[in-house]
């Protein structure tokens, strides 16, 4: 497991604290919460991708987000077979977190970037975990960041300029 990569997770953490009030001023850690639930759920779906939950991909999770989950507990996360992927709720809130910036100050804020690279790290170190890459959970790994790079692409004002 990659101690950078959770550093990272630490301080983008810590940046949902500092941006939560543009969002979510009468709920105190509600940004964070967002982040911290969209990417367990988009770790969930990759470890049910192949169908197979192994002890490595639940050490991931519990060590990338300090918790001890149990297979019942990522399970309560899982997008089930048949339900379409979304674009996660916490880079719609980044991509407008962005847009603010760059409407107030025309600077270019790369926090959703940010927050894809996460996905990104996160989503190699989970279908690597279990020593072995079946090809659904790379196809799955693909696909749903494709779906947030095009939402990105789409949406972000400093992109469309």
């Amino acid at each position: 497991m990659d101690n950078e990569l959770k550093s990272r997770l630490l301080r983008f953490m810590s940046l949902c604290d500092d941006m939560n009030d543009r969002l979510f001023a009468d709920e105190q850690g509600r940004l964070r919460k967002e982040v911290n639930n969209d990417l367990i759920s988009y770790l969930s779906y990759l470890i049910f991708s192949d169908r197979v939950v192994s002890g490595r991909e639940v050490d991931c999770i519990d060590y990338y987000f300090d918790k001890q989950f149990s297979e019942e507990d990522i399970r309560a996360f899982y997008v089930s077979d048949g339900e379409e992927i979304s674009v996660p709720m916490s880079l719609v809130y980044f991509v407008r977190i962005d847009n603010d910036i760059f409407t107030e100050n025309e600077t270019v804020s790369t926090l959703s970037e940010e927050l894809v690279n996460l996905y990104k790290g996160l989503g190699m170190e989970m279908i690597c975990s279990d020593k072995t890459l079946a090809i659904t959970e790379f196809k799955d790994y693909e696909e749903y960041i494709s779906m947030m790079e095009t939402y990105k692409s789409a949406y972000l004002k400093c992109m469309a300029e």
